[in-house]
C-alpha cells in the first residue's frame, strides 16, 4: 500500500491538531478537577485509575499492533478485528470478576468498589484506555484518515470539560467526577461504530476462528504491554501505600502536566508505522532515513521541552495548577528529562513490531519496570513523591541504551553529526538560562524563538528533512524562506 505525500500530510495534520485539542481539553479538565477535588481526593482518583489502567492491559493483551500490522497488509479483511474484539470481551469479564472477588476478600470500601467498577466501564467506552476504541480505529489508521476518530475524541473531551465546569455549582465531588470522566465517552464510542459501518461497511461480529493465532502472535507484546503500563502507573499506587494520598496527588499532578506531551511520538508513530510496514515489502532501505529523521525530531522536541521547563518549573506549575500543587515542580522536571529517552523508545518499540521483533519490546519492558520498581521501593520512604520521577529518569536512560543496541540488531542505523547535537545542546542551555530571569511568559516566548533559530542555524535537520516535516504539518509555504535561510547561512560560512 503506497500513500501520497498529501495523504500523509493530511493524516499527520489531523492527528497532531486532533490530539493537541484532545490533550488540551483533557488537560484543562484535569486541572479544574484537581483544583475542585483537592490534593487527597485527586490522589484517590489517581491511584484507583492507575489500578484499573494496569488491569485493563490484561484485557489489552498486546493485540492492537498485531491487528494493525495484519490489517495494513489486507484492509478488506476484518476477521482479525472481530477476533480481537471477541478475545478482549472475554478477558474483560474475567478481569472485572477477578477484581471484585479480590475486593471482597480484602474488604474494599463501598466507595472503592463503586469508583473502580465505573472506571472499568471506561475500558469499553473510552479511547483513553486504548482497548476497544483502539481496535475500532484501526481501519482509519491504516487508511490514513484519522480526522473522524479525532473529532469524536474531541467531542468526548468537550463533554467532559463541560461536566467538570458544573462541579462547583452542583457541589459535586469525587463520585460525580469519576462518572463524568467515563460516561462522557459514550457519544464517541457509538459514533465510531456508526462511522465504521457507513464508511467501511463494518459491523461488530464476534468470532473465534483466529483467537489462538492472535494469542500466539501477541503474547510477547502482552508481556510488554503489562510491564510498560506498570512502568507508567504503578508508581502512583506505590506512593499511595508506601507514603500517602497526598504524595500520590502531588506526583499525579506532575504526571498530568507531562502526559500531554506524548502527542508528539503518538502522532508520528501512528502515521509512520504503516509506511514502515509497506517499505519492508518494497524498499527496506527507506526505513533507515525515516528512522533517523524521526529519531532526531523526537530528541530535539523532547530536549527542548525539558530544557525550557527546567529553569522556571515552580512558576509554570503555579500558573497552571495553583499554589497547592507547587511541590509538583521538582518531580515534573525529572519526568520531562526522562521523556527525552522515552519518546525515542516509544517510536523504536513500534518499529520492532513492524519488523516482527516483538520479543525486543518484552525485553525492554522487563528492564524498565525492574529498575523503576526496585528504585521506588528503596527510595519512596526517603524521597516521597520525588522518588518515582527520579526512577523514571534513571530507567529511561538505561532502557534507551538497550534500545539503541536492539535497533542495530534489526539492521537499522542511527548515524548523525554528534558534534552538531552537542553544540546545539550547550548553546540552548546557555541561552535559555540567560533569559530565564525574565517574566515567565516573556521567557517562554524567547526560549521558543531561541530553539527554533538555533535548530535551523546549526542545520540539525537537512533541507530535505525540513521540507518533509513542513509537508506533513501543512506548512509548505515556508519552503522558500527556509531555502533562502539555508543558502544565506551557507554563504556566510
Amino acid at each position: 500500500m503506497k500513500f501520497s505525500t498529501a495523504r500523509i500530510s493530511s493524516n499527520i495534520f489531523s492527528l497532531t491538531v486532533g490530539q493537541a485539542l484532545n490533550l488540551l481539553l483533557n488537560f484543562v479538565s484535569i486541572i479544574f478537577a484537581a483544583r475542585y477535588l483537592g490534593v487527597e481526593d485527586f490522589g484517590v482518583f489517581s491511584y484507583l485509575l492507575a489500578t484499573v489502567f494496569i488491569l485493563s492491559k490484561i484485557i489489552d493483551f498486546g493485540l492492537s499492533p498485531i491487528i494493525f500490522r495484519e490489517y495494513s497488509k489486507d484492509s478488506s479483511n476484518f476477521s482479525k478485528i472481530n477476533n480481537g474484539i471477541t478475545l478482549r470481551l472475554v478477558l474483560f469479564f474475567i478481569v472485572i470478576a477477578f477484581y471484585n472477588i479480590i475486593g471482597l476478600i480484602l474488604s474494599f470500601s463501598e466507595n472503592q468498589f463503586l469508583i473502580s467498577n465505573i472506571l472499568f466501564i471506561g475500558v469499553i467506552l473510552s479511547s483513553k484506555f486504548q482497548n476497544f476504541r483502539d481496535i475500532l480505529e484501526i481501519p482509519f489508521k491504516v487508511d490514513l484518515k484519522m480526522h473522524l476518530p479525532m473529532l469524536l475524541a474531541i467531542l468526548d473531551n468537550l463533554i467532559l470539560l463541560i461536566l467538570i465546569l458544573l462541579m462547583p455549582s452542583l457541589k459535586a465531588g469525587l463520585l460525580y467526577f469519576v462518572s463524568a470522566y467515563i460516561f462522557s465517552n459514550a457519544a464517541g464510542f457509538f459514533g465510531i461504530l456508526f462511522s465504521l459501518n457507513k464508511k467501511y461497511g463494518y459491523r461488530i461480529s464476534l468470532a473465534s476462528s483466529e483467537i489462538k493465532w492472535l494469542i500466539q502472535e501477541s503474547f510477547p507484546l502482552f508481556g510488554f504491554v503489562i510491564f510498560s503500563v506498570a512502568f507508567q502507573q504503578i508508581d502512583v499506587i506505590m506512593l499511595k501505600y508506601l507514603d500517602s494520598d497526598f504524595a500520590a496527588g502531588i506526583y499525579a499532578a506532575a504526571t498530568r502536566l507531562s502526559f500531554p506531551l506524548n502527542i508528539l511520538p503518538t502522532a508520528i508513530v501512528s502515521t509512520v508505522f504503516p509506511i514502515i510496514v509497506s517499505n519492508l515489502k518494497s524498499d527496506p532501505p527507506k526505513n533507515d532515513r525515516i528512522f533517523l529523521m524521526v529519531f532526531k525530531f523526537l530528541f530535539i522536541a523532547a530536549f527542548s521541552i525539558a530544557a525550557v521547563f527546567s529553569f522556571q518549573p515552580e512558576e509554570i506549575v503555579r500558573v497552571i495548577l495553583g499554589k497547592q500543587y507547587l511541590q509538583s515542580a521538582a518531580p515534573l522536571v525529572y519526568l520531562l528529562w526522562a521523556q527525552v529517552f522515552l519518546f525515542i523508545n516509544f517510536f523504536a518499540l513500534d518499529v520492532f513490531t513492524a519488523y516482527n521483533k516483538q520479543k525486543f519490546n518484552f525485553y525492554y519492558s522487563v528492564i524498565i519496570v525492574a529498575i523503576s520498581v526496585v528504585f521506588n521501593m528503596i527510595f519512596i520512604p526517603y524521597l516521597s513523591f520525588n522518588a518515582p520521577a527520579y526512577a523514571k529518569f534513571v530507567s529511561g536512560l538505561i532502557s534507551f541504551i538497550a534500545v539503541l543496541f536492539m535497533v542495530k540488531q534489526i539492521g537499522l542505523s542511527v548515524e548523525f553529526s554528534l558534534w552538531k547535537i552537542l553544540l546545539w545542546i550547550f548553546t540552548v542551555m546557555v541561552l535559555i538560562y540567560l533569559v530565564s530571569f525574565l517574566n515567565v511568559f516573556i521567557y517562554l516566548a524567547l526560549a521558543l524563538l531561541i530553539l527554533l533559530l538555533l535548530t535551523l542555524y546549526l542545520k540539525i535537520f537537512s533541507l530535505e528533512e525540513i521540507r518533509f516535516i513542513l509537508k506533513v504539518f501543512n506548512l509548505e509555504s515556508f519552503n522558500e524562506k527556509l531555502k533562502w535561510f539555508y543558502n544565506k547561512n551557507e554563504q556566510s560560512r
